[in-house]
Formats: structure tokens, C-alpha cells, sequence
């Protein structure tokens, strides 16, 4: 048996149209997204979020979590919710906890790449069996954020600005290969008790993944470099009327997100072109 949370997000639901191919597999869903028994009410932010009670030998697979929102919501989500989801597996002896991080636990200071550290740490520390993955910018059709986002902006305007000069380096990974890494990691013995830092085959710069996007969409657009004093005047700002942490979740979007050389890095196999040409 599988249990799933984040099954309405981007990654979650690949992977649960996947599972159920070969797999049973039960959603932790905050709503009753469908009438089918594969669903169950399951509110990770509340003090009793009503966990089944396991019968058979099972994994988990914690996707859901909160990117942004306020510095307590993120908290509350990211790190309290995950807390109860992983005390509940160690009760029902749950076989495996696979954890869906991210990459910015190794780029970034901000908020939510916080939530996420102190999250492994709980579930290192938990005597569970686990693999934590953390993924790049997750790029897909179907997604709605990231990188489609930026699509959605291209084609709505004629002038881009991107803070940085653009220069900064991404390593984007598609939906296809996080899935594959997490359905590979649901065998008990295989990526067991490992931190993954998962990414695509190429390294572009922002400036770089701009003109590949302009080119899909056959369209013209206007870019200008904002040059680096910008980031640092626009993090004044946030510390200046208080909103700091926003700011700093804002702008971390905006710079280099490659793996730690300390990383144990596993590298897709899909290209942006592969998906948007």
C-alpha cells in the first residue's frame, strides 16, 4: 500500500496516475477531490488530521507542502504538518517515508528552503527508513507554476525584466523524471536512507532559458537586464517596511540553483526542448 499526500499538486498527481497502474494507493487529501476510496479527508494543519489506520505493509509518499504564504503558514505546513505525518508513520510502522524536498535547501536561506531542511533533519532523526528527494525547478505541460508561469508572461508581454542580468543558472528537471525517481525509490532496499539532489540534463541561464522559450512560442519580446544593485535596493526595501521574508522568498527565485558539489546528484533524462519543441 502507498499513501500519498499533494496529490492535486504538479508532481503529486503524475505520480499517483502512475501508482495506480500497478499499485494501491490512498491520497491524505485536505479535500475529497473525487468519490473514489482513494481518497481520504486528511488535514495535515490540523491538531488531529484524522490518519488511517494501516493494515497491511506500506510507504509513504509526502509531496504536499506550502512554497509560498506567510513565515507561520509555511511553518505550519511545511514543518508542523510534516512533523504529524511522520509520527503517524513510525506508529504504523510504515516501511519507508519518501519525502519530497527541494533543491533550495542547498541555494537558499529563505523561509520555506528553512521549512524543508528542518523537516529532513525531523525525519532523519525519526529511525524511519527514508529517501529524501530534492528536486530543481520542476518544468511540465501540464504545470501551472515555474516555468509555465514565465510562458503565461511572454505571451501576455512584450518587455521582460529580469533582475541579475539574467545570468544567473538554473538546471531544470521534468515532472516525467522526479516521478520516475520517486516510483524507483518506493523498493524498500533502493535509495535507503539517501538525500537525492535531482536535476536536468542541462545547465541555462535564466537569459538562456528566456530565448528558448521566446523561440517555442514564436514570438518577439523585449528583454532587459536589471543590473545586480537592483536585488540589493529591492531587499532594502523589504527590510524597510518589514517584509523582509517576503522579499527574501520573492527574490530567491532569481538566482544560481545547481547542486552542492557534497551532493549525491542523480540527472534526468529530459530536456526543456525535449517538452516545449
Amino acid at each position: 500500500m502507498i499513501y500519498l499526500t499533494g496529490a492535486s499538486g504538479f508532481l503529486g498527481s503524475a505520480i499517483y496516475e502512475q501508482l495506480i497502474k500497478t499499485q494501491e494507493c490512498v491520497c491524505l487529501s485536505r479535500s475529497k477531490l473525487s468519490n473514489s476510496s482513494d481518497y481520504i479527508l486528511c488535514d495535515l494543519n490540523k491538531e488531529n488530521p484524522n490518519f488511517p489506520k494501516v493494515q497491511t505493509p506500506s510507504v509513504v509518499i509526502h509531496c504536499a507542502s506550502l512554497i509560498k504564504g506567510t513565515p507561520r503558514q509555511i511553518q505550519k505546513t511545511n514543518v508542523d504538518g510534516t512533523r504529524q505525518l511522520i509520527n503517524w508513520a513510525k506508529n504504523e510502522k510504515i516501511e519507508k517515508f519518501i519525502f519530497i524536498s527541494s533543491l533550495d535547501v542547498e541555494t537558499s536561506q529563505s523561509v520555506y528552503a528553512c521549512s524543508k531542511k528542518e523537516s529532513e533533519n525531523y525525519l532523519k532523526s525519526s529511525g524511519l527508513s527514508y529517501c529524501i528527494i530534492r528536486p530543481s525547478v520542476i518544468f511540465g505541460k501540464n504545470d501551472t507554476k515555474n516555468i509555465t508561469q514565465l510562458i503565461t508572461f511572454i505571451q501576455k508581454w512584450p518587455i521582460l525584466f529580469i533582475p541579475n542580468k539574467g545570468a544567473f543558472i538554473w538546471q531544470p528537471v521534468s515532472v516525467s523524471d522526479c516521478m520516475d525517481l520517486v516510483i524507483d525509490s518506493i523498493s524498500l532496499n533502493t535509495h535507503k536512507n539517501e538525500t537525492l539532489t535531482l536535476v536536468g540534463p542541462q545547465q541555462l541561464s535564466f537569459l538562456n532559458l528566456v530565448t528558448i522559450l521566446t523561440q517555442y512560442l514564436k514570438t518577439k519580446l523585449v528583454v532587459i537586464k536589471l543590473p545586480y544593485w537592483i536585488a540589493t535596493v529591492i531587499k532594502c526595501v523589504g527590510y524597510i517596511t518589514g517584509k523582509k521574508q517576503r522579499v527574501s522568498q520573492f527574490m530567491s527565485s532569481f538566482q544560481t540553483k545547481l547542486p552542492l558539489k557534497t551532493s549525491l546528484v542523480k540527472i534526468g533524462k529530459t530536456k526543456i526542448t525535449d517538452i516545449f519543441f
